[in-house]
């Protein structure tokens, strides 16, 4: 193999590589994204529970 092909071969690999860093990079963006969503959510629903947790706590049995 010559040097010039080893050398094209050796480009193509970079620019592969890179084409792939760049795709991990728009697959976190999106997962960091997703993520902050799920949060938000997750505390919305803690807030809700306490929510419905403090309103119990104060309601008495009737008797009987």
């Amino acid at each position: 193999m010559s040097v010039g092909r080893e050398i094209l071969d050796t480009l193509r690999g970079i620019v592969l590589m890179n084409e792939k860093v760049e795709r991990l990079l728009r697959v976190t963006e999106r997962l960091e994204q997703e993520n902050a969503q799920l949060r938000e959510r997750v505390v919305r629903l803690e807030t809700w529970f306490e929510m419905i947790r403090q309103a119990a706590s104060r309601r008495t049995l009737p008797p009987g």
